[in-house]
């Protein structure tokens, strides 16, 4: 409603994605935020899922993974992430999908692009949870339920990784 240069509210939205003010002509384009979800996998065909303790999505199900952070690359950001919210150190990344995302945070839509990627782990890895997460467990890919993901976008990004993987749609 106001220009974060100037502070008017000579303020019109041009497009879906810019912003401009009438006053000191500055324009503001309203481009999405980068996160990265990671697939983390092993040989049982199971998936570690977390379930999130915070909103957006809090009690729902999620992909580990966050916002990339300025300076950061894509791959940086996975290994950072899976390292703060599992403890696990990562090495290998496959490269999944990308997907868009609208992620309300504090009364604000961001959109975000979610860049998706997937590795594999033993199953007796030694998992730490963050406290962002309620827990994470291994699903077998087969008993893992649309309607549960707090964002559309990380279940998509999954189910390319199960279709490519398994040749199996969720449900």
């Amino acid at each position: 409603r106001f220009c974060p240069a100037c502070g008017s509210s000579k303020v019109v939205k041009l497009n879906f994605k810019k912003i401009h003010c009438e006053n000191c002509q500055f324009s503001l384009y309203l481009n999405p935020a980068a996160a990265v979800s990671l697939i983390l996998y092993n040989e049982n065909d199971q998936i570690l899922i977390a379930t999130r303790a915070r909103n957006p999505g809090i009690n729902l199900l999620d992909l580990p993974g966050g916002f990339i952070d300025p300076y950061e690359t894509a791959e940086t950001a996975a290994k950072r992430e899976i390292k703060e919210e599992l403890n696990i150190d990562i090495n290998h990344l496959e490269y999944i999908s990308t997907e868009f995302n609208i992620y309300p945070y504090n009364g604000v839509e961001y959109q975000t692009v979610d860049i998706g990627y997937a590795c594999e782990l033993k199953s007796d890895v030694k998992i730490v949870i963050d406290p962002e997460l309620q827990k994470a467990e291994w699903l077998h890919y087969q008993n893992i339920k649309k309607n549960m993901f707090a964002f559309p976008s990380t279940f998509l990004i999954l189910q390319n990784f199960i279709n490519l993987k398994y040749d199996f749609t969720l449900k």
